[in-house]
């Protein structure tokens, strides 16, 4: 009795395994329809982009805004194995296609954080590291207010 309910509930979790479609993704893809992009820009040399996006949460509004610098093509690209280290965020391309970041003090716990430096190499992308310049004014990303 033992075993045939055992063998009864091996089927049953091998059919609802056979359920899920295997076309299903998982990862975060620029067709994604929760998906906000706010920059998506190619590098000069046309070799890399810049993607900025968050998710949109429904009704609880859209969650962190997440860095990427990714290959040009983006078909079947996971953006999440391209995104910048927590506390650091793209601001440019130099006209020589070197990667324009900045550090900044996230409101999240950290969970990928490591140490960028000028003259780095991110996923093939010579990294500039440059004093924060820009103001980004998007759901779930405010900038530190010099007055607290």
């Amino acid at each position: 009795m033992w075993l045939a309910s055992n063998l009864l509930f091996l089927a049953i979790g091998l059919v609802a395994i056979s359920c899920v479609s295997a076309d299903e993704t998982v990862g975060t893809y620029v067709g994604n329809p929760d998906l906000k992009i706010w920059r998506n820009t190619l590098s000069p040399n046309g070799s890399f982009r810049i993607v900025i996006y968050q998710h949109d949460k429904g009704a609880l509004g859209y969650g962190r805004v997440i860095w990427t610098v990714t290959p040009a093509n983006l078909d079947r690209v996971d953006l999440t194995k391209f995104k910048l280290p927590d506390g650091y965020r793209t601001e440019n391309w130099t006209k020589d296609s070197d990667l324009e970041i900045s550090r900044w003090e996230p409101y999240y716990f950290l969970q990928d954080y490591r140490e960028l430096r000028d003259g780095d190499s991110f996923h093939g992308v010579s990294v500039r590291l440059i004093e924060n310049k820009s103001k980004y004014e998007l759901p779930g990303y405010e900038e530190r207010s010099e007055k607290q």
